[in-house]
């Protein structure tokens, strides 16, 4: 199943049409955005038990949010791909490298993108939401503890980010806007193999990122499980995964986002971000962050 915001409520996406879950299940499934999550298996159940005549409606013009807006953790990894390792000049880790994405800095998969200043780049990422508890899992348990996966963007203000003397990769990278996520939760079932998608990212339409979740270092239920073993995660949880190779601030010479760019964002059988940035001129001057 795949199951977006629309028009700020629940909603079951197919193809081109959506259903309002709420309506559709008589309040079974919660109208609120990414709520379903707290009752994963019970959403699951009344989206099986939907019967064939239901109040379609077309997704033309339809307004779409993040699929989780709120959630109780969200979470960033960072240096999982090799070729982002390497193309950031650093060593390959025993860990990765684990951060708070905090949970303002989502938005939907059209929502503008608001740039505080001219260093801002870009990482396509698989989000991984989760839908049942996990507290010290082993690698099976954090597969079954997973509810489905999105496309993300896990943006970040360089400047910020590596400021002396230790860096800010919290507030770098949460600003706000600077999550876009969806364009839906997609579920195990509809995907053949999460950790072999395509992942792209494309700026005005030119390739930027072109890689797979088949050359993350720590897989998806290897990190979950990493993470359960350090604190407990839980239904509505979210995990950027990180990044394969080809960010902006290594580029010679460096490449940021600046007004007007068009973010495309894609992973194969997940779907699509379009996000376009907007100068935002509100931050305030002087010491960052």
């Amino acid at each position: 199943m795949r199951i977006a915001t629309v028009n700020g409520r629940a909603a079951l996406l197919d193809g081109d049409r959506y259903l309002d879950l709420a309506r559709a299940t008589s309040g079974v499934v919660p109208a609120t955005p990414g709520a379903f999550l707290q009752s994963w298996r019970q959403t699951q159940q009344a989206v099986t038990d939907l019967g064939s005549e239901q109040d379609w409606q077309p997704l033309a013009g339809a307004r779409l949010g993040a699929p989780v807006p709120d959630p109780r953790q969200s979470i960033g990894i960072g240096l999982n791909y090799a070729g982002h390792v390497q193309e950031s000049g650093l060593d390959l880790p025993d860990f990765p490298l684990v951060f708070a994405k905090l949970p303002g800095s989502l938005c939907g998969p059209n929502d503008d993108v608001l740039l505080p200043s001219e260093s801002v780049d870009w990482e396509a990422e698989l989000v991984v939401a989760l839908g049942g508890p996990l507290d010290r899992g082993s690698r099976q348990e954090a597969a079954a503890a997973i509810a489905g996966f999105m496309v993300g963007q896990d943006l970040s203000d360089r400047r910020v980010q590596h400021q002396a003397p230790g860096g800010q990769h919290t507030i770098g990278k949460s600003y706000r806007t600077f999550g876009p996520t969806g364009p839906a939760l997609v579920t195990l079932e509809e995907l053949a193999d999460p950790h072999d998608l395509e992942i792209r990212c494309r700026i005005n339409g030119e390739v930027m990122q072109d890689g797979s979740t088949a050359q993350m270092m720590v897989d998806v239920c290897e990190l979950l499980s990493m993470l359960s073993a350090r604190l407990p995660l839980g239904p509505g949880d979210l995990v950027f995964t990180g990044t394969p190779e080809g960010i902006g601030s290594t580029r010679n010479p460096p490449r940021f986002l600046r007004p007007g760019d068009v973010i495309e964002t894609e992973i194969a059988g997940l779907g699509r971000l379009v996000n376009t940035c907007v100068a935002d001129s509100t931050y305030p001057t002087g010491p960052r962050p």
